[in-house]
């Protein structure tokens, strides 16, 4: 899924001017023709001149294949190179690739660019890069109708601590909707939201659907009963620390437990190296695991081991084993 710009070269003239020609006397005629609608797949934070690849880096490749192939963009990876690339790819301003129906009456895939934009989003949430994300959640024609942007930005919203804003759209998201047809992460928010608003019956409700659904994360239901009737007990594991886990440790005022780490992904990564209710040892693996995925600064990992206190005779210690090699 590499841009074509990369290999071919730029065009002289941006698809976003008016193109020019060469025309004879008898062709300078004004011609007026409709403007198609612009699509929100085109927005983006880097032009061409800033680094980005370019208007027509989508140029012969159809939109099917794009969205086929972008959620498979690898997010783990330490390289530099392949994380700049893949960031440069993800937040690029371009004109849409090609969406034309197929044969047999296929109708268009993304009429008005949502899907893709969406999947931008998801793969740069998916990779830690919080900022982009956030930058991008800011351009109004996006809403939370499509699911995949939805789900992106309730999640950056958990990593956030903007809980009102967590509960307001999962609650406009759900539409009194409670069981059939409702993702079981809404339900799981909605339970929270509940919890945090006192309303205990409702949230028995939304239990026993996820316990007849047969979900199993032990870790939330044990912070929500805590949070419902106020004896937490420390969390001793996490299977799978998600977004939600750590809205729910932060209220609850409970400490992260050392497990967290395991199968947790890039921006959940991000968020514990910089978590207060996290120890200071479970920080800095986080921040290191997070820096050499490009998910977390350089600078940031920097100021975490500045923190780390050292004693006069650690620090003796190892300016002489610096001084022996």
């Amino acid at each position: 899924l590499l841009p074509r710009s990369l290999g071919a070269k730029r065009p002289a003239v941006s698809p976003i001017q008016a193109q020019r020609t060469d025309e004879t006397p008898e062709a300078k005629e004004i011609q007026m023709k409709p403007l198609e609608r612009a699509k929100v797949s085109a927005i983006g934070l880097l032009s061409e001149t800033e680094g980005g690849f370019g208007d027509h880096m989508w140029a012969g490749t159809p939109l099917s294949l794009v969205l086929k192939l972008l959620p498979q963009l690898p997010v783990e990876v330490t390289s530099p190179v392949m994380q700049s690339l893949r960031r440069r790819l993800l937040i690029s301003m371009a004109v849409p690739p090609e969406d034309r129906p197929g044969s047999g009456g296929a109708s268009i895939l993304d009429p008005d660019g949502s899907e893709l934009v969406a999947a931008r989003i998801e793969r740069l949430a998916a990779a830690g890069d919080l900022d982009s994300v956030n930058q991008l959640l800011k351009f109004k024609p996006l809403t939370i109708e499509n699911q995949a942007y939805a789900q992106v930005r309730v999640r950056s919203e958990l990593l956030n601590g903007n809980l009102h804003e967590v509960c307001r759209m999962t609650r406009n998201h759900l539409g009194g909707r409670q069981g059939d047809g409702v993702g079981v992460m809404w339900q799981k928010i909605m339970a929270f939201c509940l919890v945090l608003d006192g309303q205990d019956a409702q949230v028995e409700l939304y239990r026993q659907i996820l316990y007849e659904n047969e979900v199993e994360d032990e870790a939330f239901f044990n912070l929500l009963s805590g949070l419902s009737n106020g004896e937490i007990e420390p969390l001793e594991r996490l299977a799978r620390t998600e977004p939600l886990h750590l809205a729910m440790l932060r209220t609850a005022r409970r400490v992260i437990p050392d497990g967290a780490l395991e199968a947790a992904s890039p921006s959940v990564l991000r968020s514990i190296a910089t978590s207060p209710n996290a120890s200071l040892s479970l920080r800095l693996e986080a921040a290191e695991l997070a820096e050499a995925i490009g998910a977390l600064k350089t600078e940031v990992l920097r100021r975490i081991y500045a923190s780390v206190p050292i004693s006069a005779e650690q620090g003796a210690d190892a300016i002489a084993l610096a001084d022996r090699q």
